[in-house]
């Protein structure tokens, strides 16, 4: 009985997983759509298109915390919803967005805090390009964990007294659980 316990919530924390990546990998592209919408030029001045994406991408997306659009060096454009002090930023130091520009790659962050608002934050960023396919800024999403948990763990399985489900990031910090009291905890 105890083991095919052990198995079931095992099958679960798998399933769960391959979801959560599942996920992930749609809000990724999500953000990598944004070069392709009508009208999106980062080198005009008219930031309507950009605006209105920016707007269409956060509606539909996990990114609890807004999208953000920035130019080649990293200060952002735009912000959906908009925060008048995150506009205009650089964010060029944050190493997930240093790592997108090394690799011309998307990356997901680790939790860490931002400014302004010294909030816990995970950050999504994924190169823009132009239509030359050169890249001209990055597209970004920030979820909150402590707001608003991540979906995969929004109605969970029944998992008994003694069970729960936690996200942690590779550093050992729990991002959502089932068991709420455990979020932004170390391992």
């Amino acid at each position: 009985s105890s083991e095919q316990i052990f198995h079931e919530r095992q099958a679960l924390a798998q399933t769960t997983g391959t979801y959560l990546d599942y996920i992930l990998r749609q809000n990724l592209e999500r953000l990598d759509n944004i070069s392709f919408a009508p009208g999106v030029n980062i080198a005009d001045t008219d930031l309507g298109p950009e605006k209105q994406v920016l707007h269409s991408t956060y509606l539909g997306s996990i990114f609890n915390d807004g999208v953000f659009m920035t130019d080649e060096n990293a200060t952002v454009l735009w912000v959906e919803p908009f925060r008048q002090g995150f506009v205009g930023t650089s964010i060029a130091g944050y190493s997930t967005v240093q790592e997108t520009i090394a690799t011309t790659k998307p990356s997901v962050s680790n939790i860490f805090t931002v400014n302004p608002g010294n909030k816990d934050v995970i950050f999504m960023v994924t190169p823009l390009r132009n239509q030359d396919g050169k890249i001209v800024g990055l597209a970004g999403g920030q979820i909150d964990p402590t707001e608003r948990g991540l979906p995969v763990l929004s109605q969970p399985a029944e998992l008994g007294e003694t069970a729960y489900i936690d996200i942690i990031d590779s550093n050992g910090v729990i991002l959502d659980s089932s068991d709420q009291g455990r979020i932004l905890q170390n391992t």
